[in-house]
């Protein structure tokens, strides 16, 4: 169960990687046709390689009309024509409503196979089948070569595509590429815009800091211009008050020095009387 949840999502991001581009064209399957593939043993999908780039492998299931994609069996693969296929246990039973689709994942060109079915033995959904395949399959896999694939005789199925499949599965393979780059996009997005807003609350800090330094500054040389203006006044104050007390302590002995004067200046003027 666990492989197949893995191949599940492993196949979700490839989808998202590979689109298919176009209409089927080149690789055409030789195997499955037809066909009743047996779940839980392996399976030697065959097809003639026509492309050099490496190709994806992605299990369909649905009605021919609608197919939908289940799984991404190999994915970046050299496109060898061949690949032995180990059907999980989580696959259910179908007789004609599965398929494959096989990528080129570098231009997108794809193709289809025809559609075929999958069968369960009893002992398929038992622990012993799920964990690991048996070493019958282990030879079956270790034989299968390129070229015993090449010997068998492909179908060209480019010109009249796959039974009953349409390219819808294209679509909704595209829909999910889209979806998954516009959640990427968005996330990209936000992040940019909460750096942006955390730089400029910064700026904004350090602008509010700066004003707050310069008024703390100014404020010492304010204060000391306002109590150096103060005490000068008071000082001239002092000073004028000063002054008009000498003046008032001057004043009497000033009056006192002029009466002397006019005294000595009468004795001197009198005459002296006649004996």
């Amino acid at each position: 169960m666990t492989r197949e949840l893995l191949l599940i999502l492993y196949g979700s991001l490839a989808a998202a990687q590979h689109v298919p581009v176009g209409v089927p064209s080149g690789n055409p399957f030789s195997r499955p046709s037809n066909e009743i593939v047996s779940a839980c043993k392996p399976f030697t999908i065959t097809w003639q390689p026509t492309t050099s780039n490496n190709i994806s492998l992605v299990l369909l299931r649905g009605p021919a009309d609608n197919v939908k994609p289940v799984s991404t069996i190999i994915t970046r693969t050299a496109n060898s024509g061949s690949y032995v296929w180990f059907p999980g246990s989580a696959l259910e039973a179908d007789a004609t409503n599965y398929g494959l689709q096989l990528i080129d994942d570098v231009t997108g060109q794809y193709q289809y196979s025809t559609q075929f079915g999958i069968a369960k033995e009893p002992d398929c959904d038992s622990p012993a089948s799920s964990r690991s395949l048996t070493s019958s399959s282990l030879s079956a896999i270790t034989s299968s070569t390129p070229s015993a694939a090449a010997s068998d005789r492909p179908q060209d199925t480019s010109s009249r595509g796959p039974k009953a499949m349409k390219p819808g599965i294209a679509a909704a393979i595209g829909i999910g590429a889209t979806v998954g780059v516009a959640f990427f996009a968005l996330a990209v997005f936000m992040a940019y815009r909460l750096g942006r807003r955390r730089d400029n609350l910064q700026q904004e800090d350090a602008v509010a800091s700066d004003t707050d330094t310069k008024v703390e500054y100014l404020k010492p040389e304010l204060h000391a211009q306002s109590v150096g203006e103060l005490h000068g006044q008071h000082v001239m104050h002092e000073l004028h008050g000063s002054s008009a007390v000498i003046n008032e302590m001057a004043s009497p002995a000033t009056e006192l020095h002029n009466e002397a004067t006019r005294k000595e200046l009468d004795g001197a003027v009198t005459p002296k009387e006649d004996d």
